[in-house]
């Protein structure tokens, strides 16, 4: 990303004139000097001017006009809004700038069927399919996510025309990419605005305003100086967040000196005007990387240690409490209420029928707008997996001579379909296992096609090739426009080859052949979860690869595998709650499945049998140390399970260290407790991070109630070092159980 930065740098040319006009604030109150704000560009490091603006709140002091660029437009763009220092504070720390920064959905607002589709499927890769040809995503970042943030703590300002107008009148510097001049932004949305100013290239995409097409501004004035000086400011603070250039003993790698060059010509332009602030300060920010958004509380906290020296010198600027006060009260009278709604207009519909956005908005017409409310229905549809972009905006139909009196809005949304959908292809593999086993590599190729109808219908299509061979086709249809209820008929063929073991030992290899069909009618619990009840019907058939283990299966008391056909005819009901905020290696939420199976001879099965299996997964997370908890259970209803269908464990998360589904009875019981460590980051280019950890277990499988005893649990450990990459978790993982029992598991990939 760097070099990209890097080379955009080269092509530009120096900085230009001002595009914007400029426009005079109305005089303040006599007898005072009026004061400017300029805050630099910084990224991350941006966070600091939080502190500053306590400091300055807390000594009394005024701000008249502000100028920021990149985050310091971020922070300035939104205290000239009315916000406070404080308030700001909890609004900008409490975003999740590694979601925010990124298109895709974070996976706590995904819809549950999205859900899965993001752990079955490489690289979060989704390939449209139109007129017979594939056709893949801009691969721009638009920051959309952003956006949303910044139009809701802005909304009540939005009306005004000028930047002028504003609580506190503002700037924002962006950057023209094509002509490499200087534009400072002073009318429009300050939304639009502070987004151009922060469009940091090959992190955001540029945004087009008044027919330009703008970047960060922070390669033509970092620290706007100049800018809040022309504002009409008699006094001009100045907080630099710039690394400034390091001496020649200093650029002794390839780093320093990418970095060196990467902010040669930001820290050129920040030196040219330096000279023309009265107060400088420079919050101590050393270690805090451009996109380190981890310890944000600390970074705010960094910009509050000025100087004393400069405090003694800026309680020269300080006004009585009265005075203040009086001026806080002036900056937060220019804010509107929240507005009443009086109607919703939906922009941009082509494929989903408008009245399935409807009934997911969540506002009622003659109420005002709730912005917390709306932000979260607004990443909920986003979540649905039909748009690239979710933005909104407030058009006010009048505005009363008293700010106090809320406005009539009407609520525009503005959305846009992917332009690859809506029917797409996926792909996911994995590689690894037990490396015992012979069978290492899955394939798994996918279609979807959705939005068949207005009701929102989905068409998938699964082609597995290696340790299984399989096709899946389902049909998912929703029953109305909300969506929870659905019919979803399916069809699967498939075969797989499990070894067949007799204890620690593999004879020889079973050949399991699978034809099933079914309709299930479920309800769609958002983004929790599922629940369906269905009827199954098919075959099962297995066959050894040789029948020179026939006479040792038969002595052994079990049932003759040798070409034996088992039917299959059951009621089933299945319930699915995720509330994981990552699909590899979560860090806090829960997760539970419950599946019922009911098999009667009256549906066909051979026969009559009922299973009741769970699991609960638990995280939580402190630091880069998680904890987690999980528990498989079986039953068997007090019916008996035929052998062909035992509940079964073993393997890497069921007793590492036994082969898989080694262990098999009729009851089941399995804790698990286990713990692992961020300690090392990755390049966003490569994925989020490495672990290290493990896990203990405890638990068996048994055949009568009467078995289920202390003396007579199984217990193993597990050890595991791995990576969440944009391939997919990547472990190494060694188990070991029992008379010693162990295993070895390399695994890359995804789940499907």
């Amino acid at each position: 990303m760097r070099m990209r930065i890097l080379l955009l740098l080269c092509l530009l040319p120096a900085p230009g004139t001002l595009h914007a006009q400029q426009h005079q604030a109305p005089a303040n109150d006599p007898g005072r000097p009026t004061i400017g704000l300029a805050l630099s560009g910084g990224g991350a490091k941006g966070l600091a001017h939080i502190g500053v603006l306590k400091m300055l709140e807390a000594m009394d002091i005024p701000i008249d006009y502000i100028a920021g660029t990149s985050m310091g437009a971020v922070v300035g763009g939104l205290y000239a809004s009315g916000l406070s220092a404080s308030e700001l504070e909890a609004c900008l720390t409490g975003i999740d700038w590694s979601d925010a920064l990124v298109d895709t959905p974070n996976r706590l607002v995904l819809n549950f069927r999205r859900k899965r589709d993001k752990e079955r499927y490489v690289l979060d890769l989704q390939m449209g399919i139109q007129n017979g040809k594939l056709s893949t995503p801009q691969g721009f970042r638009s920051g959309h996510k952003l956006t949303m943030e910044l139009l809701a703590r802005t909304m009540g300002v939005a009306h005004h025309p000028h930047f002028d107008d504003l609580p506190i009148p503002f700037r924002a510097v962006a950057t023209d990419i094509e002509e490499g001049s200087m534009v400072v932004i002073d009318r429009g949305a300050p939304a639009h605005a502070i987004r151009a100013s922060a469009a940091i290239p090959g992190v955001l995409a540029p945004v087009m305003l008044d027919g330009c097409l703008l970047v960060d501004g922070g390669m033509t004035r970092n620290l706007p100086i100049d800018i809040v000086r022309n504002m009409g400011a008699d006094i001009v603070i100045a907080v630099d967040i710039s690394d400034p250039l390091v001496s020649r003993d200093q650029l002794n790698s390839f780093l320093s000196v990418t970095n060196q060059a990467v902010g040669m010509l930001s820290r050129l332009n920040v030196e040219e005007v330096l000279g023309q602030a009265d107060f400088l300060i420079t919050p101590p920010i050393d270690g805090i990387g451009l996109l380190d958004f981890i310890s944000l509380s600390e970074t705010v906290r960094r910009g509050t240690l000025i100087p004393q020296h400069t405090l003694e010198q800026l309680e020269d600027l300080s006004v009585t409490p009265q005075a203040w006060r009086a001026w806080r009260d002036q900056v937060q009278s220019k804010r509107l209420s929240a507005p009443i709604l009086t109607q919703i207009t939906i922009e941009g519909l082509d494929t989903v029928h408008h009245r399935f956005i409807e009934n997911r908005i969540g506002l009622e017409i003659g109420q005002p707008i709730d912005v917390d409310i709306l932000m979260a229905n607004l990443l909920a549809i986003h979540g649905l997996g039909d748009f690239e972009d979710v933005r909104f905006r407030v058009e006010y139909l009048d505005l009363p001579p008293d700010p106090s009196t809320p406005p009539q809005a009407v609520l525009v949304l503005s959305l846009r379909e992917k332009s690859w959908g809506p029917n797409y292809f996926h792909f996911g593999f994995n590689m690894g296992g037990d490396l015992r086993d012979n069978d290492l590599f899955g394939l798994l190729l996918n279609t979807t096609m959705t939005r068949i109808n207005r009701l929102g219908a989905e068409w998938r299509n699964d082609v597995e090739l290696g340790r299984v061979n399989r096709i899946f086709t389902e049909f998912y249809q929703p029953l109305n426009y909300r969506g929870p209820l659905f019919a979803a008929p399916s069809i699967e063929f498939g075969t797989r080859t499990v070894p067949f073991l007799i204890g620690d030992e593999t004879l020889t290899d079973v050949d399991i052949d699978l034809f099933r069909a079914g309709i299930a009618l479920g309800y769609q619990m958002g983004t929790w979860g599922e629940f369906r009840v269905g009827i199954d019907r098919g075959e099962v058939r297995t066959d050894l690869e040789t029948d020179l283990v026939t006479d040792i299966i038969t002595d052994s008391g079990l049932f003759d595998l040798n070409d034996a056909n088992f039917e299959v005819g059951q009621w089933t009901a299945a319930l699915e709650l995720d509330r994981l905020d990552k699909t590899n290696f979560p860090h806090r939420g829960t997760s539970l499945t419950l599946l019922y199976q009911d098999t009667r001879e009256s549906l066909g099965a051979d026969d009559d049998y009922r299973k009741l299996e769970g699991s609960l997964d638990m995280f939580s997370t402190r630091g880069n140390h998680t904890f987690f908890g999980s528990m498989n259970l079986g039953h068997n209803l007090n019916s008996t399970l035929p052998n062909y269908d035992l509940l079964a464990a073993g393997g890497l998360l069921s007793f590492s260290g036994y082969r898989t589904d080694q262990l098999s009875g009729q009851l089941l019981g399995v804790a698990r407790f286990g713990y692992y460590n961020r300690f090392r980051s990755l390049p966003a280019a490569l994925g989020r991070g490495v672990y290290l950890g493990g896990w203990i277990e405890s638990g068996n499988v048994w055949d009568t109630r009467e078995q289920i005893r202390l003396d007579n649990l199984r217990h193993a450990i597990t050890f595991i070092i791995g990576a969440d990459t944009i391939l997919g978790p990547v472990y190494l993982a060694y188990g070991q159980a029992e008379q010693d029992r162990n295993s070895l598991y390399l695994s890359l990939g995804t789940q499907f």
